[in-house]
């Protein structure tokens, strides 16, 4: 089983979205570097702000992958519930 960190290096737009993904540092596994990048591309940011002004620029997030343990309980299925009234 594969496991491992990634680092991934992420521009963010001044609108909070990823422009550029790199993987800045890898696992060694080609797929969980794939799977983070693709994960950090897909995610909505926070912009950087000067004098009030939300800004373009670079942060990085660490990924962490390890296999499930198999003694575990199972996760619970979260099923999405609606109150009418």
């Amino acid at each position: 089983m594969e496991t491992g960190d990634v680092v991934v290096g992420i521009y963010v737009s001044s609108h909070g979205k990823a422009k550029k993904v790199t993987v800045a540092r890898s696992s060694g596994f080609e797929d969980l570097d794939n799977a983070a990048a693709a994960s950090a591309a897909s995610w909505h940011y926070i912009p950087a702000m000067i004098d009030s002004a939300n800004v373009s620029g670079w942060t990085a997030v660490r990924f962490h992958f390890t296999p499930e343990d198999p003694n575990a309980p199972p996760v619970p299925e979260r099923i999405a519930t609606t109150t009418c009234s």
